[in-house]
């Protein structure tokens, strides 16, 4: 129960149990020891799985289950006033609507989320959740409102939300300032760079470029505390960098933070699979004191730094820990071309498909993992918000299921064959690049290189075209049946080709089977199917999903 205290406009102290509205709408589950249990309810197989308001979730054979009752209450009783709303540039003020106490904590919590598309998901999942609720049509108003500062590229600047053309002139502005505090360090004129810098982020916080910049002086002058809070900042807008990993690595170090410290320059090693990055941890391994070598959490980071020390024929270490710059590829604040999933400003993507008719999908564990908030578009730009159903700490991937169950969704099946043969014609759908392609699905095709018999993660090979989105999407055999789910592509460099990577539909349909999500094989034709004829029979069951909120690394 979460008690909630607000003044009311006469300065009365009113408490508020937002708990209760909440738990007025949860589905109600009676064992037969006479056990119950309030919680969000889906079946499973010959098991029900159950979300407890506290987010713990657990299974339940249904052999155990007396009855399930379907939350239909209304809201707790008690109401306030929705609070005050920042300005919007460009866009009207939204109304004072005076609802109930779950709709005014919905709002504020829209409010305060870091994106316009976040505050899409935050309203997406009111309505999935609550089609009763009597503020339902102000919900479908206010969806509307951040759909379209979503559309315009709103940005929550200094508390307020500004799109269009004043926007624009800002950035612009900021960049300019931005611009010549970089050329004053190139020409070792530190004051004056830092003057310009602090300017820019004083006009638009929300630089990555910016706030690395000023990271880097501060920790190149050892002020360590202030680095770290400029580099949080650059992560929260990249959370992949490898720079700025590396560089809030050694400014922990520096602080005798140890585990922190080579935590974040085995992060930057990770991302970054370069050998100078490799060095650096093989480095502050080295530097360890002897008590902090034997901590459990550091004990990853020293395996990885073998690992890649072998990959890289580093012998030893060579030194102290370096503090980098940014490549001229990270300078912009995005991922490289070889990521699993796009990850901007808080926002990441990829793709998954929906492997039966209540709504269940199957995606990559790494594109959801750590999501606070998902938001999937469907076939025709539907949109629904969703929730982590499991995450499989073996293989890469996880299943999400729609919040609103209430119609038979689309569906495909899985290949008959767990491992596709050498040289199989394949067809990969999915949302990649979407920043920069539009949100639309994007198809390739291409053949198998070759498969393998790994017990753990991406055991198919294919020439067919992946970039940063399509994780989690589905790589279809010539009847349009799934036999893989898209994982990753091989490599970083621009100079050498690079492969898709991909996930036996064997090894899918034994993490469904071992969470009781029973499916049936795909049917093979007479004849294969053409790549508009597979296009048109899998799209409906393709979906984007967007993490609009990720917890911190």
């Amino acid at each position: 129960m979460i008690l909630r205290r607000t003044w009311s406009s006469g300065g009365v102290l009113v408490l508020i149990l937002a708990g209760a509205a909440l738990m007025a709408r949860a589905d109600h589950v009676t064992l037969k020891d006479g056990t119950t249990i309030d919680g969000i309810v889906i079946p499973q197989g010959d098991k029900y799985w159950i979300k407890t308001p506290d987010g713990a979730t657990q299974t339940i054979p249904k052999s155990s289950v007396e009855s399930v009752t379907k939350g239909t209450g209304a809201p707790a009783a008690g109401s306030e006033k929705a609070g005050a709303t920042a300005a919007i540039a460009h866009t009207p003020a939204p109304p004072q609507v005076t609802g109930g106490a779950l709709f005014a904590a919905t709002q504020r919590k829209a409010m305060n989320v870091s994106t316009a598309l976040a505050a899409v998901t935050v309203w997406q999942r009111f309505i999935d959740e609550n089609p009763k609720d009597p503020d339902l049509a102000a919900a479908k108003a206010e969806i509307e409102r951040w759909q379209k500062l979503a559309d315009d590229g709103a940005e929550r600047i200094n508390g307020r939300w500004i799109a269009g053309a004043e926007r624009k002139a800002l950035v612009e502005k900021a960049g300019k300032l931005t611009k010549e505090g970089w050329e004053f360090m190139m020409s070792n004129q530190t004051l004056a760079a830092v003057k310009k810098l602090e300017e820019s982020i004083r006009i638009y916080p929300n630089s990555f470029r910016t706030n690395f910049a000023l990271g880097y002086l501060n920790v190149m002058s050892d002020k360590n505390p202030e680095a770290i809070r400029f580099f949080e900042n650059a992560l929260r807008l990249n959370p992949k960098s490898p720079e700025t990993l590396n560089n809030m690595g050694v400014a922990y170090m520096r602080q005798r933070q140890y585990v922190d410290g080579i935590n974040y320059l085995y992060k930057a090693a990770d991302y970054g699979d370069s050998a100078p990055l490799c060095q650096n941890l093989v480095n502050g391994i080295a530097s360890l004191p002897p008590v902090a070598r034997n901590t459990p959490k550091i004990k990853p980071a020293m395996d990885a730094a073998t690992l890649l020390a072998s990959k890289y024929h580093i012998s030893g270490p060579s030194g102290t820990v370096i503090i980098v710059g940014l490549s001229p590829k990270s300078e912009a604040g995005r991922e490289g071309e070889g990521g699993e999933d796009e990850t901007h400003g808080g926002i990441s993507a990829g793709t998954g498909f929906l492997i039966n008719d209540q709504g269940l999908i199957v995606t990559n564990r790494h594109v959801v993992k750590g999501a606070r908030t998902l938001l999937v578009m469907m076939d025709g730009r539907k949109k629904a918000s969703a929730e982590i159903v499991v995450i499989d700490d073996e293989q890469d991937l996880a299943l999400v299921k729609l919040k609103a169950g209430n119609q038979k969704t689309p569906f495909v099946h899985l290949a008959a064959n767990d491992n596709p043969g050498d040289g199989a014609e394949c067809t990969v759908m999915g949302f990649p690049l979407i920043d920069r392609l539009g949100g639309s699905i994007k198809v390739t095709r291409g053949i198998v290189s070759s498969g393998s018999a790994r017990q753990e993660g991406a055991d198919i090979v294919t020439d067919a075209k992946v970039n940063p989105g399509n994780s989690g999407g589905p790589m279809l055999d010539r009847f349009g049946n799934v036999m893989g789910v898209v994982t990753m592509k091989s490599a970083n460099s621009t100079f050498e080709d690079s492969y898709g990577l991909a996930i036996s539909a064997g090894k899918v349909r034994k993490f469904l089977a071992k969470n009781n999500v029973a499916v049936t094989a795909g049917a093979n034709g007479s004849a294969g199917l053409s790549a508009e004829e597979i296009a048109a029979k899998v799209k409906p069951a393709t979906v984007c999903i967007i993490c609009t909120e990720r917890e911190k690394e």
